[in-house]
């Protein structure tokens, strides 16, 4: 049997989008323009999905009012019918209103879509549609509930710390490491207020990471699952986008989420840069002109680069250095005296 999502938009072409994006997907649909459309259609069957506009008139042809969407929502979740339904609102507006948004999650919500985004909803689709059947599989014990104890996650605030960073009082990563710095960068606004979204490219650029864009990746994709691992110890139901959202623009603060220090962030909190590779070079040489015995190990280690980028680095560190012996027990130690520095 094919599954059934419901639509309430009062838009006639923002509606014809979603039907066209729903039946392309292979599902059916009902289609809802206003508060008592939907509630008419909501009372006669259950649905596998519902996509909800904020925004709706009482009835056909009145004025649209932005609580309608927020009343609706409340109503769907005290429905019989569809009280676990998810529900996912798909609106032009609010957008970054962190209030507003984390008002729709209390009420219910399970994932929130501004319509410039319409391109990320098929993706949104399907992770509701599969989480939906693993729930279906999972088998009922003798006097439990197969009802997921998880409740949505309705935003927090994140806090940036010396001790680390938090959203409320979960503590999400180290504020020295790489994927520190980004949530560092993303809570920064621009000039006239809006959060902005910046690809991998321009975070690496704006954060000097020797590895470039390649960096930005390592540290966000697995970010973005430990936040849904900490949220749901916590008891909450989260998706990969509920800190670090991904958008057209590349990645972004998510909406639902306040960040503490998004409005100000002084120059004397400013992340450290990554060192030049002229810094590594004179590290290393100074090392070696210790008797430290530097190795290709150790550097490694202390600046956590790749083996390419250490190979890059090597010839800058040739022409003053020689290798002593061979393999896992190599090092380096100067060939000649020097008066300090590079040579440029």
């Amino acid at each position: 049997m094919k599954k059934i999502v419901l639509i309430i938009d009062d838009n006639a072409m923002v509606r014809q989008t979603l039907e066209d994006r729903i039946e392309s997907m292979g599902f059916d649909f009902d289609s809802a323009d206003c508060q008592t459309a939907a509630t008419d259609l909501l009372q006669k069957r259950s649905y596998d999905l519902i996509l909800l506009d904020q925004e709706l008139p009482i009835k056909k042809g009145k004025p649209t009012h932005k609580q309608v969407g927020r009343n609706l929502l409340v109503h769907i979740r005290q429905d019989a019918n569809n009280e676990s339904t998810p529900v996912i609102v798909v609106t032009a507006h609010d957008g970054d209103d962190s209030v507003a948004i984390s008002d729709l999650f209390h009420n219910g919500a399970n994932y929130f879509i501004h319509k410039p985004q319409i391109g990320m909803l098929e993706e949104k689709i399907r992770l509701v549609m599969d989480k939906q059947e693993q729930k279906a599989r999972k088998p009922k014990i003798a006097g439990t509930s197969i009802m997921s104890k998880e409740r949505p996650f309705p935003g927090g605030k994140l806090r940036i710390r010396e001790e680390g960073i938090f959203l409320d009082d979960i503590r999400l990563a180290s504020t020295a490491t790489t994927i520190g710095r980004i949530l560092r960068e993303l809570c920064k606004r621009t000039s006239s207020g809006k959060r902005r979204a910046m690809s991998c490219k321009e975070l690496a650029e704006n954060l000097n990471l020797a590895r470039g864009d390649k960096a930005v990746a390592e540290a966000v994709s697995p970010f973005r699952k430990t936040v849904i691992e900490k949220l749901r110890e916590a008891g909450f139901a989260a998706d990969e986008d509920a800190v670090i959202a991904r958008g057209r623009g590349g990645y972004e603060l998510a909406a639902i989420v306040e960040a503490e220090s998004e409005v100000v962030i002084s120059a004397a909190s400013s992340p450290p840069r990554d060192p030049s590779p002229e810094e590594r070079q004179q590290w290393f040489i100074t090392q070696s002109e210790e008797g430290k015995k530097p190795s290709k190990a150790l550097y490694m280690k202390k600046f956590d680069q790749s083996e390419s980028t250490w190979k890059r680095d090597l010839k800058g560190i040739t022409p003053f250095l020689e290798m002593v012996g061979t393999g896992a027990g190599a090092y380096y130690r100067p060939k000649k005296k020097r008066l300090g520095g590079l040579s440029k």
